[in-house]
């Protein structure tokens, strides 16, 4: 029996070292499971505030469109009265010289 006992002891003392070994690496990597999470979270939060500039990009890109396009009508629209309106002067010029010529006859 007292021939076995220092083995026992070597044995007991090798899973206690074991035991905090294994006590320490747990620690290590419920630390490192912590700071995986934690960067997982920052990740999703940096997506969406990512998927949110997109959506506010794509709003902006629209509206930029729609102004275009009532500025395009628009000018469209001036061009189309200046046209108007030159061949409404030139109308207008002619008469008055038709009529000054038939009032100084």
């Amino acid at each position: 029996v007292r021939a076995g006992t220092p083995r026992l002891s070597v044995d007991v003392a090798t899973h206690a070292a074991l035991e905090s070994e294994c006590a320490v690496e747990r620690e290590a990597a419920q630390q490192s499971l912590l700071r995986t999470e934690s960067l997982e979270a920052r990740c999703a939060a940096e997506e969406e505030a990512a998927q949110q500039s997109l959506l506010l990009v794509e709003d902006l890109e629209f509206q930029c469109t729609m102004e275009n396009e009532t500025a395009q009508q628009a000018l469209l629209l001036v061009e189309d009265l200046q046209s108007r309106c030159g061949t409404e002067l030139e109308e207008w010029e002619a008469r008055c010289g038709e009529e000054r010529g038939d009032a100084e006859r």
